[in-house]
């Protein structure tokens, strides 16, 4: 079953999405962004990376497409545990929390994942987003798509026309080697 922004609003109350602002971020413009319209459009299999996880609700929503979501960010947010295992995802999920994108090259080394897809949604800028592209290209990746490419984060923009990227509705870049 394909889990959407819709599922978040049925299992959590009124008070909890208020209190987690689980969903605080998922609008652009008034508009829902809903990344199933977007990732439905691609096909899809093997394994998923996510680099930026903040409270989960994008692995969550991957974990619909994927066997297996690999998560790694360099900031703890508690609030992502609560999610997935509300959303009954926990054991879809791995995830890592490591200091630094030099410790989470580490371990994506580490691992010896053949990583398929690679959704990034770290810190948007264009160093930071372009070391996470490299980051998985150099594993061989194939499939990259990055959140939150808009007027909002113009050097992400930048990035994606550097790399040949196209924009999908102002919001996702994405990239197929």
């Amino acid at each position: 079953m394909k889990i959407t922004y819709k599922d978040f609003t049925e299992n959590f109350t009124d008070q909890e999405l208020a209190e987690t602002k689980i969903l605080a971020h998922t609008s652009v413009n008034g508009r829902s962004k809903d990344i199933n319209l977007f990732l439905d459009k691609l096909d899809l299999a093997g394994t998923c990376v996510e680099i930026g996880t903040y409270r989960g609700v994008s692995a969550t929503i991957l974990t619909s497409y994927f066997d297996k979501v690999y998560t790694f960010d360099i900031a703890e947010q508690k609030v992502k545990y609560k999610v997935w295992e509300r959303m009954d995802v926990l054991d879809k999920i791995e995830s890592y929390v490591l200091p630094s994108r030099g410790h989470i090259r580490t371990k994506l080394h580490e691992l010896k994942l053949k990583i398929n897809f690679v959704f990034i949604d770290g810190r948007h800028t264009f160093w930071d987003a372009g070391s996470d592209y490299l980051m998985c290209a150099e594993l061989g990746c194939q499939v990259f798509v990055f959140h939150d490419c808009n007027k909002k984060h113009p050097l992400l923009v930048s990035l994606m026309k550097i790399l040949g990227g196209t924009i999908y509705e102002n919001l996702f870049g994405y990239i197929k080697l």
